[in-house]
């Protein structure tokens, strides 16, 4: 998420979409794929804040720098290096399992999370950018609008208490 950019995000209907793309960077299995927003995640000013952007990355600035790549000692982009500050912050606050990458942890928060509210393998999958676990769910690729509306059943985040409670 890291490399999203601010013209990744567009409205169709009543829901805010983000396009996941390569063209903005690495992506899960390589492969484009639109997802819903929450709309706790718009109710927070998300939406107001890609407004404030530029085109372009929306959590770091492009490197403006016309150097050549090393190949034997290539460089870091941008977004990894905004995650590795987001991981480093997320470990400041107290999650310190060495075993766990804060980033990818989300992932997996998320399909955890999904499953105790009764979103279907596929339609979390089609979010998360996993492979389905067996063939037949992989037939139909799930539409975007199908996601938003399963996505209404993922819980909201409390900030007072911080445990996800059922969504509105």
């Amino acid at each position: 998420m890291t490399q999203l950019r601010s013209e990744d995000i567009y409205k169709q209907g009543k829901v805010y979409f983000a396009r996941l793309t390569p063209k903005a960077g690495t992506i899960k299995g390589g492969q484009a794929r639109t997802v819903p927003l929450h709309k706790h995640l718009v109710e927070l000013g998300f939406i107001a804040f890609i407004r404030e952007r530029a085109p372009g990355p929306m959590f770091y600035k492009p490197s403006t720098s016309k150097k050549a790549v090393d190949p034997l000692n290539p460089k870091r982009g941008p977004a990894v290096k905004t995650r590795e500050r987001l991981g480093e912050w997320v470990r400041s606050l107290g999650v310190t399992d060495r075993e766990l990458s804060p980033s990818h942890a989300w992932r997996h928060t998320f399909l955890s999370k999904a499953r105790q509210a009764g979103i279907e393998p596929a339609l979390r999958f089609g979010i998360t950018g996993h492979a389905t676990r067996i063939e037949g769910e992989a037939y139909g690729k799930p539409e975007p609008e199908e996601l938003a509306e399963a996505l209404k059943k993922f819980p909201r985040y409390d900030f007072e208490t911080g445990p996800l409670r059922k969504a509105r």
